[in-house]
Order: C-alpha cells, then structure tokens, then sequence
C-alpha cells in the first residue's frame, strides 16, 4: 500500500493544480469554500480536504496511510490506513496585503483513527493488525495566497493516543499545501 498510495496522492495534487478554474480574487476564507491538496492530520498523512462552513468555522480532513504521532513517531513509522478529522475556529486575520495575501491563524481539535496490519511493538507489549484512535488540539499558522487560490499552513499538534494504549506526545507538527475551488 505504501508504493501505491504515494503516486496515487501526487497525481491527484497535480490533476487538482492543472484542472483549477481560472484564479478569482476572492479570499479563501469565504463560507463554502473548498480546498484539496496534500498533508498531515493526528493519524492520516496523504490526502487534505478543508472546507469553510462560515468565515469562522471550517472542517479539515486527512486521508491517507497511518503514520506517526508526534515528532518521535511521525516520520519513522508508516504503514496501513488512516483518516483524521479537525474542527477549527478560524481566528481573525494577522496581517493581509490587499488582495494578494493574508497571514491567519486557526486553532480547534481532532480526531485520528488508524489500522495498520503490521507488528509493532511498544516497550514490552506486542501488537498485531491493531486499530489505533488519538485526539489532539490543534494551533495553525495560514499563508493564504489569494489569486492562486493557494493555503500553505503549518500546525502545532499535540495529540493522545488513546487505543491501543495511552500515549501523550506534547510535541508535534503538520503542514498542509491545498487548492480552493
């Protein structure tokens, strides 16, 4: 699944970049606007989905492989499937440069559901085809580039790991690259 998802993923970014409809100036941060692209969630690493219910209100969502949380994990282990979901509260704008750009900042919550059909082994217990759930909070910095419509964001993440046993990783971080429509 591994070998596959990965070029699945990029061809679908670069489908999303190619067939976008010529760019309006209208700010990503309007009711009802949609974004995909590429990034991290509590569990999932692979596809990112961002959708405004109102200005101040929107769902984010990852799919993808299971792997990792937290910065210890994140980038060692990768394996199975996984899917996450964020509420966010999209705070007011830090700084704009007229319709060209805005510095935002979001912060909300999560939650990560992964199965892998590896073994794993966490100090002296033993894992096989395990279910994984994790919460987190979550703190964005947002580079909304308006006439692209394009969003880089990078998130503070500190997440719980729940099943298959309890876990607190204080430290972690995501990013997302995304294309609204």
């Amino acid at each position: 699944m591994t070998y596959t998802l990965k070029p699945l993923i990029a061809c679908l970014f670069v489908l999303t970049l190619v067939s976008s409809a010529p760019a309006e100036a209208k700010p990503i941060r309007t009711p009802g606007r949609f974004g995909l692209g590429i990034g991290m969630g509590t569990i999932a690493n692979g596809l990112s989905a961002k959708y405004f219910i109102d200005g101040k209100n929107a769902l984010q969502f990852n799919l993808g492989e299971f792997g990792g949380r937290g910065y210890d994990h994140r980038w060692r282990r990768f394996g199975g499937f996984g899917f996450s979901a964020d509420y966010l509260f999209e705070m007011p704008a830090i700084a704009r440069a007229g319709n060209a750009f805005e510095l935002a900042w979001n912060l909300g919550a999560g939650v990560g559901v992964g199965f892998d059909d590896d073994d794993y082994d966490h100090k002296d217990e033993h894992y096989e085809d395990y279910f994984a759930l994790a919460a987190s909070f979550v703190l964005g910095l947002e580079f909304n580039f308006i006439p692209i419509p394009l969003d880089i964001v990078i998130e503070y993440r500190p997440g719980l790991l729940l099943v298959p046993y309890v876990d607190l990783d204080p430290i972690d971080f995501t990013a997302h690259i995304r294309v609204y429509f």
